[in-house]
């Protein structure tokens, strides 16, 4: 709750500044928001209005306010997740680092670097203890999110690793080498 209103908060960073909304309040806060630097990460809240004077049609549309914006990668901004305890936010990018910073301070907490390429995407694993990061160096890592410690690299790609997932009914990560 922030202000009396219960609320969402929604993430996002992008290579080529794009957001697709789909309705007119996000296209407005969209707009609202410099785009031109890509290295920053915008927190959307997204709070649930209440019937006003304004009629049921205002009532019903979503409120989105500029919250905060993460700085601190060099380069684009690849993915940007909340961990599932929603204690943590982890960014990605093509500086070739993970961020982690707190979600409820948004507070930069720790980088995660050991990949020589782009990092394209992260995930957290169902306990928010591990992450997961998939790179343009062709590998996969497993990270302690506490320590920032690399457990595990994966090797095997023979090309760029676009994304990568936790199975969130497991709390072991299986892989095959």
């Amino acid at each position: 709750m922030v202000g009396g209103k219960s609320e969402e908060r929604v993430g996002g960073g992008s290579e080529r500044k794009a957001l697709l909304p789909q309705d007119v309040a996000l296209t407005d806060m969209v707009k609202k928001l410099n785009l031109k630097n890509n290295k920053k990460i915008n927190i959307i809240s997204m709070a649930k209005r209440q019937q006003s004077e304004r009629g049921a049609a205002a009532a019903r549309a979503p409120a989105y306010d500029l919250h905060t914006t993460l700085r601190g990668h060099e380069r684009s901004v690849s993915s940007v997740k909340f961990s599932p305890d929603g204690e943590w936010i982890a960014s990605s990018s093509a500086d070739q680092s993970v961020r982690l910073w707190s979600a409820r301070t948004s507070k930069f907490d720790k980088s995660l670097v050991g990949h020589d390429g782009g990092v394209s995407d992260v995930a957290w694993s169902a306990d928010s203890r591990l992450l997961a990061t998939a790179s343009d160096d062709k590998l996969v890592k497993l990270w302690e999110a506490a320590s920032g410690r690399c457990l595990i690299t994966m090797r095997g790609h023979t090309n760029y690793v676009f994304c990568v997932k936790f199975n969130p009914q497991v709390s072991v990560f299986f892989f095959i080498i």
